[in-house]
């Protein structure tokens, strides 16, 4: 766990001292002078396992980068597939949604529009770490539980990954 003050709201997630890099690969680690970083801002699940492991261990930066939606579309000639710039209320309701999905699991879900989420990540814990971890207690779950049930099993797991 982070030797950081305790974190109780997504408010308070202390910035990133310098940017991050602007495109990153899904689950792409990378180094800041505070430590090394991946970004868990694309999905309910990720911001979840990012909080559970240690909020203490989050940052944010600003989001000024242009958001982009992969469109495929059936014509009458065939399959056309392009990409259209995300409207800024159309990525505010999806960071929405997020929020949502955060408060379903009874996580708190007050966290800010309009920024990158990033968590630092201890030494020897890789991003493939931290996801196999939660796959594994998923497994190990009964079926049919629902996901806000197995919070307190991935709050264990994750905490225990950041605590080695």
């Amino acid at each position: 766990m982070s030797d950081a003050p305790e974190v109780a709201s997504w408010t308070a997630v202390a910035l990133l001292p310098e940017p991050p890099p602007v495109d990153l690969a899904d689950r792409t680690t990378f180094r800041t002078s505070a430590g090394e970083f991946w970004e868990c801002g694309d999905s309910g699940w990720d911001l979840m396992i990012g909080w559970l492991a240690d909020p203490a261990t989050l940052a944010r930066f600003p989001d000024h980068r242009m958001h982009r939606w992969e469109v495929t579309e059936e014509t009458i000639t065939g399959v056309r597939s392009y990409t259209r710039p995300t409207t800024d209320d159309e990525q505010k309701e999806f960071e929405e949604d997020q929020n949502v999905f955060l408060h379903d699991m009874g996580l708190p879900a007050d966290r800010p529009t309009g920024f990158r989420w990033l968590q630092r990540l201890p030494d020897g814990v890789t991003v493939e770490k931290i996801h196999s971890a939660t796959l594994r207690a998923q497994r190990d779950m009964p079926i049919g539980v629902h996901p806000r049930d197995m919070v307190p099993v991935l709050r264990q797991v994750l905490q225990g990954l950041f605590r080695s």
